[in-house]
């Protein structure tokens, strides 16, 4: 599931190149279709190292967004003004130079890849929250737990002294609360003393496209009501 999670989010990333398909008119179309192509290979294939290669994603989407984005933008205004396409974001039948209709179709399509790969984001996080558990029945069963969970994570340092706590609430009350590619946060929450207490643990996917403890970074008590 992982791996599809991981296509999909590629080809989320990719996508946008198929609007600027729609500006290649006129009798540059068959150039421009052709540079477009070979663009959208490329990115697509880099794309696709990244997400993989799960340690670097982050710096990739950093990437993606002050670059890839401006330089998408600015080659769909090029292509617009080079075909001569109304740089308006409605002219008539037309929503920024694409026929009502058409573009209509690529937004649902576009729509459609984000709700599947929500989905398969969601069998994911059931996937580590399995994990999850099958660490704390590890720890649990061990009587060195704490050197057992810190010699599982990958920042041990910042679980010292929280073992016997985390271990301590139920399989029930971790839930995943947030849900990225690479990075999973799971929320452990206790209540003693009519204080609710909240432990966030960090998971990180790696190339294998296993996950793995990566550490405890937050911490919080929240009075109840």
């Amino acid at each position: 599931m992982q791996l599809i999670s991981n296509v999909l989010f590629s080809i989320v990333l990719v996508y946008p190149v198929v609007f600027l398909r729609e500006y290649c008119v006129g009798v540059d179309r068959l150039r421009q279709l052709k540079w477009l192509k070979q663009a959208a290979t490329y990115l697509m294939f880099i794309t696709l190292f990244f997400v993989i290669n799960a340690a670097y994603i982050e710096a990739f989407i950093f990437f993606y967004i002050i670059l890839l984005i401006p330089f998408g933008l600015s080659a769909g205004i090029l292509l617009m003004k080079i075909n001569r396409i109304a740089l308006k974001f409605l002219n008539g039948t037309h929503i920024l130079g694409i026929k009502e209709k058409r573009f209509a179709a690529l937004v649902a399509v576009y729509g459609m890849l984000f709700i599947v790969l929500n989905l398969s984001n969601y069998a994911v996080n059931a996937q580590v929250l399995q994990t999850h558990q099958k660490v704390l029945e590890k720890v649990r069963g061990n009587d060195f737990r704490t050197e057992d969970l810190m010699w599982i994570s990958q920042n041990p340092q910042t679980l010292v002294d929280q073992t016997d706590k985390l271990i301590e609430i139920s399989d029930s009350e971790y839930k995943v609360v947030y849900s990225g590619n690479a990075i999973k946060i799971i929320r452990g929450t206790q209540i003693k003393d009519d204080t609710e207490y909240e432990y966030d643990l960090t998971y990180r996917r790696t190339s294998a496209n296993s996950w793995e403890l990566d550490g405890l970074y937050t911490t919080r008590e929240v009075r109840s009501q």
